[in-house]
C-alpha cells in the first residue's frame, strides 16, 4: 500500500485531509500508536495519538475531543493523485524528530 512504510510504531506522521496543496491547510499529526489493521477498521491504517490539528491554516487542536485518529494507508483519491503528481504525493508523511 502507498503509505504503509511511511512511519513505524512510535514515529511522528503528518497526514493531510487529501488537499496536497492550497493556501487553506489542513492536517493532522500525531505519534503512531499501532499500524495495520487496527480496531476493527475496514482499512489498514496508522492509529495515532493526535498531538496538532490544523485547518484552514489554524491550530484547532485544543478543540478537538476526540485524540485518537486513523489514517488510511492508501485511498481512491492517492491513485488519482499519483497519477497527476508523479513524482511523488506526500498525503503522509513521518516527521523528522527536532534536534535537542
Amino acid at each position: 500500500m502507498l503509505f504503509e512504510n511511511v512511519a513505524k510504531v512510535g514515529d511522528k506522521i503528518r497526514a493531510y485531509d487529501f488537499a496536497q496543496f492550497g493556501i487553506n491547510e489542513c492536517y493532522i499529526e500525531g505519534v503512531v500508536l499501532e499500524k495495520g489493521t487496527c480496531d476493527n477498521k475496514y482499512y489498514k491504517c496508522f492509529k495515532i495519538q493526535l498531538t496538532k490539528k490544523i485547518v484552514k491554516d489554524k491550530d484547532v487542536t485544543k478543540n478537538i475531543e476526540d485524540k485518537i485518529w486513523y489514517v488510511p494507508f492508501e485511498t481512491t483519491e492517492d491513485a488519482f493523485d499519483k497519477k497527476f503528481f508523479p513524482k511523488g504525493i506526500t498525503r503522509v508523511m513521518k516527521i523528522k524528530k527536532e534536534a535537542a
